[in-house]
């Protein structure tokens, strides 16, 4: 299944020219090995679950919802464990926003049902498009203009306040309302807009553009990477 309306990969590893354990048995040819040198997402996969679990340890009134968030809205992609310990802001995404994604692909209430092992009527579901789950990628695919919301919430310093920096997308006017944040105490939401709008900087034959979006306060820099497909 492919979503426009979500960047993929959620995060990236370190999974190139690993050291790791090798089974001293078998049909390598290895005289005696202990150790090995690999490379594949099986090598990334216990990087990142230690770090998650780490996370976990370091907080652990915070959910399994908040820690590919936290992993994410730092590292813009790229795991940074240290920065993820103190993200600052992180988006928070519950169970039942995806039900409502699956609902809204078209899905029976029968296939929601074999994915979520739960009953659900997506008649009375609120249908979200992909774009608009609470990631903290943005990525949309433009036709003349196209608005997605966000909220972030605040596991930083009580009393912070963000403001917006955009590098724009090559062709594409960013609009971020409102453009800071405020927040008195640990916990609190804060929801913004981001308006995408297609100019005449786009080049011809151009299909994609990249950009980004930060959140700056006076210690914490929250960065969100920026995906756009002209449609």
């Amino acid at each position: 299944m492919v979503c426009r309306g979500i960047l993929k990969p959620d995060i990236m590893g370190p999974g190139v020219s690993i050291l790791a354990a090798w089974p001293s048995r078998g049909t390598n040819k290895m005289k005696n090995p202990r150790f090995n040198i690999e490379s594949g997402t099986s090598m990334s996969c216990p990087h990142l679950s230690g770090i998650a679990a780490l996370l976990k340890h370091s907080h652990p009134t915070c959910d399994q919802d908040d820690q590919p968030a936290d992993l994410f809205a730092i590292g813009a992609g790229h795991v940074n464990p240290l920065k993820a310990d103190d993200p600052g802001l992180i988006y928070d995404i519950h169970p039942a926003e995806y039900i409502g994604y699956l609902c809204s692909l078209g899905y029976t209430n029968k296939q929601v049902w074999i994915i979520t092992r739960m009953s659900i009527k997506c008649k009375t579901q609120r249908k979200i498009p992909g774009g608009q789950l609470n990631y903290p990628s943005l990525s949309v695919t433009l036709g003349r203009s196209q608005t997605l919301i966000r909220t972030v919430t605040n596991v930083g310093q009580g009393n912070s306040s963000y403001y917006v920096k955009i590098t724009p997308p090559i062709g594409v006017r960013v609009a971020v309302k409102p453009s800071e944040l405020h927040f008195t105490k640990v916990g609190q939401n804060a929801k913004y807009a981001v308006t995408f709008i297609r100019t005449n900087e786009t080049r011809l034959h151009q299909q994609f553009a990249q950009g980004y979006l930060l959140w700056v306060s006076a210690k914490h820099s929250v960065r969100s990477p920026i995906s756009v497909q002209f449609g």
